[in-house]
């Protein structure tokens, strides 16, 4: 199994999980769906720093876009506290 093979299994893995525990607590807000599945796949790539270079590259793309997704999350709560 290659640790690319790897990388994608435990990030599955790890998002099923978490889906499985929201769906069994009745979680239903999708911010925190989406802040929760973003920190994790930052946490994972992080993880596997090791991965070729190539690999890095894509991912560090996909990091800088989750990282802008993450941060609208933010501001729009931030927003929706202070107006009320």
């Amino acid at each position: 199994m290659t640790i690319t093979d790897r990388y994608v299994i435990v990030l599955a893995a790890l998002l099923l999980g978490t889906s499985v525990i929201f769906a069994w607590t009745g979680e239903t807000r999708i911010n925190l769906y989406v802040s929760v599945f973003v920190i994790e796949t930052l946490v994972v790539n992080q993880l596997f720093v090791w991965l070729n270079r190539r690999a890095r590259a894509a991912l560090s793309v996909v990091e800088r876009i989750l990282v802008v997704c993450f941060a609208a999350i933010v501001v729009a709560e931030v927003v929706r506290i202070l107006t009320g």
